[in-house]
């Protein structure tokens, strides 16, 4: 039964391979030409539709520092007023970009935007893509029931018909049974595994696209390798190394250097493993992407921890921490300028709303222009003057909120990430107080993620509601709790919606404040049961925070974050209470 599954897949193999005697297509426009091309021409139109293949290129190179720059740099000519399939592709590739740059938040954020404008326009191919890349998010943060489900959605949207036009934008359905694949192997379901490969491979019987077939190749020798048939597994990586070197392609190679050295690792043959190790080392110094960089590395440090080498695994170690600190330093610079591109088309936005607002107002008065001139003169010029002070005055607001959050919630953060980094590059210090430094490190890089999440998050006004605010607290309270001894509840009553609105300063407050009395119930409490309850109660947001610990030993006037906790309830102008009864009962009052 074993061979005759063997029989088919190699003649499925041969089948496809046949298929690439085809001429191939028209080689793709040069850089070059598509850079003249851009600045030839005055259109806005054309121009954002070269800066559409140019991005693209630069994805393709694994030049995401170029594509990223173009991004940037073709953002004041777009027109966000209306949404195009070329606003689409733009998110898209910018979510692609976020997401092979190992800046998953940033990805998440992109692409719930995707998302959006994807329903928008009604488009299955976009929204088989948006959902698509959803999937591909939660498969590289460890949720492999919710990638699956994203990527089923995909495949559902998916209209299963090659569309010329959107070739190498959005991904294709052979992406989607690749990915699908990919969980299945996961979850050891290996004829369902099989049946996807598959699929993605008949997809691919009359295109070129070798990229794709690489992957697929690499995925069966991984279900071969899983399932104890090291001769398919290796004769498959065999194949994809084929592929790569006649197409020159450079990143993919990790993949299956790794799945051939644990193949020999399964095989007892540990100097063949540790020669392919060394070989996706050397591949490594053609300046591969981040996304495949970091799976060799997390692959890598098994493996030499299983043979004893000690100084491949810090190596190993010293280059996943280099890459962490490269996207860290990646990840703020692209958030400041989120916050100046959304700067900036407020700017815009206000500026159109005084420009119209002026053309209704010289309308509406133009009957009594001859005898009111002056008067018009003088009042317009004098509410030009206050709008332009209105708006300067904002923004200094909006700079010095933004300032002031990024000082308190990150200056300790990054204080402590040189201490600890200080430290390791000490000479005296032992592999011990290295892992602890790099583990303290990276618990603060991720600390400083969610701040910097939690910023943007409380900026953006399409979260100007009470429901979202549930949202977050409901998502942040039961993942704080998941890995607690605390058995934890989280509850709120019925018609908290959308209808309810708040502003960015209250959501933020009412959220660090629920944030640190959480923290508190963790760390001091005591408690082995918590519960969250809120509601809405007369235009008043009502949150309870209960537990059944110890309860708090000093006043709610000592300390500082009691003394936080207060000052930003006082900031929005609701209250707080501490009751100390079998436990202790935080109770929060916020006019909304």
């Amino acid at each position: 039964m074993k061979s005759c599954f063997l029989v088919i897949v190699c003649c499925l193999l041969c089948c496809f391979n046949n298929s690439d005697a085809q001429p191939n297509p028209v080689n793709p426009p040069s850089i070059e030409s598509l850079l003249s091309e851009y600045e030839a021409t005055s259109i806005t139109k054309i121009k954002l539709d070269k800066a559409l293949q140019i991005i693209l290129y630069y994805i393709d190179e694994d030049k995401d520092d170029s594509g990223q720059i173009w991004f940037d740099k073709i953002s004041a000519i777009r027109n966000y007023n209306q949404i195009t399939e070329q606003d689409y592709l733009f998110q898209s590739l910018q979510t692609e970009l976020y997401y092979f740059s190992d800046l998953l938040n940033l990805a998440e954020q992109s692409n719930k935007e995707a998302i959006a404008i994807a329903k928008q326009l009604n488009n299955n191919y976009f929204l088989a893509d948006a959902y698509f890349y959803k999937g591909l998010i939660h498969q590289s943060n460890g949720l492999g029931t919710e990638a699956m489900s994203n990527f089923i959605k995909a495949s559902q949207f998916n209209p299963h018909s090659f569309n010329k036009k959107y070739e190498g934008y959005i991904a294709m359905p052979n992406h989607i049974y690749n990915n699908i694949a990919q969980e299945f192997n996961t979850l050891k379901q290996w004829d369902s595994s099989y049946k996807y490969n598959k699929m993605a491979l008949e997809e691919l019987r009359h295109r070129p696209a070798y990229r794709s077939k690489v992957l697929i190749y690499n995925d069966l020798a991984n279900m071969f390798r899983n399932t104890n048939k090291t001769d398919s597994a290796i004769f498959y990586y065999q194949q994809s190394l084929s592929i790569c070197n006649q197409q020159d392609i450079k990143d993919i190679p990790l993949l299956v250097y790794i799945g051939l050295a644990n193949t020999m690792m399964s095989l007892n043959k540990t100097k063949e493993a540790l020669q392919y190790v060394e070989m996706g080392n050397k591949q490594l110094t053609l300046n591969i992407g981040n996304y495949y960089s970091r799976v060799f590395y997390q692959e890598a440090i098994p493996l030499y921890k299983i043979t004893g080498d000690l100084k491949g695994e810090l190596k190993m170690y010293e280059n996943l921490q280099q890459m962490h600190e490269k996207n860290n330093a990646l990840y703020n610079k692209q958030l400041l300028t989120i916050y100046q591109h959304t700067t900036n088309n407020k700017n815009k936005l206000l500026i159109s709303n005084l420009q119209t607002a002026q053309l209704k107002q010289r309308n509406a008065n133009i009957q009594l222009l001859f005898m009111t001139l002056l008067l018009v003169s003088v009042g317009l010029s004098f509410f030009l003057y206050r709008k332009r002070q209105l708006v300067s005055n904002k923004l200094k607001v909006v700079r010095t909120d933004i300032g002031k959050d990024l000082h308190d919630e990150m200056g300790g953060a990054i204080s402590s990430i040189k201490m600890f980094s200080g430290l390791i590059q000490h000479e005296h210090v032992s592999i011990e107080q290295v892992k602890a430094c790099n583990e303290k490190i990276s618990d603060l890089a991720s600390e400083l993620g969610q701040k910097l999440s939690t910023i943007i998050w409380s900026m953006d006004e399409k979260n100007d509601t009470v429901g979202n605010l549930v949202e977050k607290l409901q998502q942040y309270s039961v993942s704080f709790f998941e890995v607690s001894e605390i058995n934890f509840q989280f509850s709120q009553t019925n018609g908290i919606g959308n209808s309810h609105q708040i502003s960015g300063m209250k959501r933020k407050n009412i959220f660090l404040v629920c944030k640190e009395g959480l923290n508190n119930m963790m760390k001091h409490s005591g408690a082995s049961q918590a519960w969250l309850y809120v509601s809405v109660i007369q235009d008043t947001l009502h949150i309870e925070m209960i537990d059944n610990g110890k309860g708090i030993q000093e006043k709610p006037k000592s300390g500082n974050g009691l003394t936080n906790m207060k000052n930003r309830i006082a900031e929005i102008e609701g209250t707080i209470e501490w009751v100390m009864q079998e436990g202790t009962v935080i109770t929060l009052n916020c006019p909304i």
